[in-house]
């Protein structure tokens, strides 16, 4: 058989057609490189620019953000929003004020820079944390207000999931704060749904240590416990350390409210160990003198527990933290009441109440503190009363024993 022993030939190649598309495409992929370029450069001189703001007092501040395009960024919008949560429950006026500058910043945000979606994403943002500053101020109706307005402007955004949570998880608080259990469990599981949805693990566990305290008002606090362990096993200690600080003392109030004291105490020494290592805020101390005065009642100590509570009291009033004096009044009052000390609970009223008349608490919660003065003054103050006064203000505030009380 005869072959062909021709050379190869060089192997054809397709021939190329150049696509409608492709200019358009290389043109989209210069856009985004240089706005990518554009946002990193933004990132880099928010944190100076940011620092700025921050050592001016608030009318100069609005000015600067009104009138200078420096400071008209969205690097600079998403540093104010996370520095007014970082303030949280330390200084929550501050946060406030430090969110409705964020909520200034992006009013002034160019569209054709940044696109619509963005910038709603950022307005909501910003509305959200004025929510959530006004709760913890105990203004819920003007949170309420100002969660609505978040909701209209997340609308009008990208749909990011990671917004929707982080909204969700906000209104829950409030919710909770409310007393609105049923529906403060209905929004945080939906929040965590959807931080699972987008992979943020430790905004999944943070869900899951609030939701304890969710359990924890509802008197479950073996679900408590549960939520706090798949909480602790999914957040990311270096991000937010505050939070692990909160998750311990949680586990501490959980064990203690399923009656394992022992191991109440053990584990309030830990946390006193994570806040030691973190250099941790003065009212955190005061909250832990708080539960050792509760476990020690527990145990039956009770000198140790009046030294305790009475110490959590004391720095309580010095930080103005009305709701956390008047829990810890009324453990006093529980203390004495056991022990017959009519005496130390009338000198409690005389103390404390006209703190309260003299401060913005809630109508409910001031008649419970009305009620134990009554109780008190007549010398009807059983131990059982006031177990439900005590009881009945807990359910009506918002939870004090959350150490996010950091970044709830």
């Amino acid at each position: 058989m005869i072959q062909d022993w021709t050379p190869d030939a060089p192997e054809a190649q397709p021939v190329r057609q150049e696509s409608p598309y492709a200019a358009a495409f290389e043109t989209i992929a210069g856009e985004l490189e240089g706005f990518q370029q554009m946002v990193d450069r933004e990132r880099q001189e928010a944190d100076r620019l940011t620092s700025e703001l921050l050592t001016l007092p608030a009318g100069r501040r609005n000015l600067l953000v009104k009138n200078s395009g420096k400071y008209q960024t969205l690097a600079i919008c998403q540093q104010l929003v996370a520095e007014s949560h970082r303030q949280g429950f330390e200084e929550p006026t501050e946060s406030l004020n430090l969110a409705n500058l964020a909520l200034a910043v992006a009013g002034e945000l160019s569209e054709e820079r940044y696109g619509s979606g963005a910038i709603e994403d950022l307005k909501a943002r910003s509305w959200g944390q004025i929510g959530n500053a006004q709760r913890i101020l105990n203004d819920f109706r003007n949170a309420d207000a100002a969660f609505v307005a978040a909701k209209e402007h997340l609308l009008r955004g990208t749909e990011d999931p990671l917004e929707r949570a982080w909204l969700l998880d906000l209104v829950a608080s409030l919710r909770k704060d409310q007393n609105r259990l049923e529906e403060s469990k209905k929004l945080q599981q939906a929040s965590l749904g959807l931080f699972g949805e987008v992979g943020d693990c430790h905004q999944q566990g943070r869900a899951l240590i609030k939701m304890s305290s969710l359990h924890t008002l509802a008197g479950e606090p073996e679900k408590a416990l549960a939520c706090l362990g798949m909480g602790v096993s999914l957040i990311d200690v270096e991000i937010e350390p505050l939070l692990a600080l909160s998750a311990v003392e949680n586990w501490c109030w959980a064990l203690l409210d399923c009656g394992r004291y022992e191991e109440a105490r053990a584990a309030l020494q830990k946390a006193r160990q994570v806040l030691g290592s973190l250099g941790g805020h003065e009212v955190d101390r005061f909250r832990q003198r708080r539960l050792e005065g509760r476990i020690e009642m527990a145990l039956g100590n009770d000198w140790r527990a009046e030294q305790a509570l009475l110490v959590a009291r004391q720095g309580f009033l010095r930080c103005h933290r009305s709701l956390q004096v008047a829990e810890v009044t009324l453990d006093l009052a529980l203390l004495y009441a056991r022990s017959g000390r009519t005496a130390d609970m009338k000198q409690l009223v005389v103390e404390i109440l006209p703190i309260f008349e003299s401060r913005d608490l809630h109508d409910d919660a001031m008649a419970a503190l009305i009620l134990f003065r009554q109780a008190v003054e007549s010398e009807q103050a059983t131990l059982s009363l006031v177990e439900q006064v005590r009881t009945c203000f807990e359910k009506l505030q918002a939870d004090p024993r959350r150490a996010f009380a950091s970044s709830e």
